[in-house]
């Protein structure tokens, strides 16, 4: 074989395996998530996160859009904006707004991210939840009373009236009343009289016990119908509301919002009314209004009202309702 033709042939075999090792060398491997935070299933996670993505190679900026990385809560996504740190191949997540209180979140990473060869990272979904919320709040309390002729006609009174408001933030295991039980010396005494110094007394002790921990106090209505509202504050595990205020004239008789939870899914509501129930507090005889007053005797225990005169074939229309509504901090 002739110098020439083992020049070519060397030529050719040089050029070939030149091509082979280009193939070789060409990245065909797509990018890693070698870590996401938070973490998959993680919880306690702030209302102020910033969401991660760290990749095994650096990312081409131009695969990355709005779209890239998506924050939901349910159907909602959440706005935010994109940045990528070249340095540690990391995509950031900032959301513009605050998550909200012990709540569940998902990420979605699109596959449209691609590595500087243009291979395509594997799209993936991960979630977290949110820190319950923890300190406490404020409340504003307005008791509307709708109480009037036109809703009660019967034997209704001249001076139709509520005393003050008196009432605490207490514990799931503590009540300040309870149909079926017999009243305290504070139930009965704001049931007959609007008094509320004895069960002043009593809630007080509550709190010495830690059953109870603030004590809410407020304004009366004069006349019905009319409103009534007071601030107090609530922390954990005091997350429970109870209210009373005697209905007025009456032998023994008050309504009462019992037990509103004001905590739910890990966070205070924004606000929950109720319509306040009617009770006798089984101290005293009298079935009208204005009777006189006739001690019950032994005291029979605490039960709903369902007969004349506020009720009306045997249900009792609500004298009104309480609507508790948190306070901005």
């Amino acid at each position: 074989m002739g110098s020439r033709n083992l020049t070519l042939l060397s030529i050719t075999l040089i050029t070939i395996m030149s091509c082979k090792d280009e193939v070789a060398l060409r990245d065909v491997i797509p990018p890693e998530v070698i870590e996401v935070s938070p973490a998959n299933n993680s919880s306690n996670v702030g209302k102020d996160v910033v969401i991660e993505v760290t990749f095994s190679e650096p990312i081409d900026q131009n695969s990355i859009n709005e779209e890239s990385v998506r924050l939901l809560f349910e159907e909602n996504e959440i706005d935010g904006s994109l940045t990528y740190d070249n340095q540690f191949h990391k995509l950031i997540f900032t959301p513009t707004q605050m998550l909200n209180f012990y709540t569940q979140y998902v990420v979605e990473l699109s596959a449209d991210i691609s590595d500087t060869a243009q291979n395509t990272v594997e799209s993936m979904t991960w979630s977290f939840m949110t820190l319950p919320e923890l300190e406490p709040a404020s409340y504003e309390v307005a008791f509307t009373a709708a109480w009037s002729a036109e809703t009660h006609p019967i034997d209704f009174p001249s001076n139709p009236h509520f005393s003050g408001l008196i009432g605490m933030t207490h514990s799931e295991d503590t009540i300040l009343f309870r149909p079926g039980k017999l009243a305290s010396t504070g139930i009965k005494d704001m049931a007959e009289r609007g008094s509320k110094s004895a069960l002043i007394s009593e809630m007080e002790q509550m709190i010495v016990t830690g059953s109870a921990h603030h004590i809410i106090s407020g304004g009366g209505i004069n006349p019905s119908p009319s409103q009534v509202t007071l601030k107090f504050n609530v922390e954990l595990p005091h997350s429970l509301v109870s209210i009373v205020t005697m209905i007025a004239p009456s032998p023994d008789w008050f309504v009462a919002a019992e037990g509103v939870n004001l905590y739910k899914d890990g966070k205070w509501v924004s606000d929950s009314t109720v319509f306040v129930k009617s009770y006798d507090s089984g101290t005293d005889n009298g079935s009208t209004f204005t009777s006189a007053n006739e001690a019950t005797n032994p005291f029979v225990p605490i039960f709903e009202i369902n007969s004349p005169p506020l009720a009306t074939n045997g249900t009792v229309v609500p004298l009104g309702s309480m609507k508790f509504t948190r306070i901005a901090d």
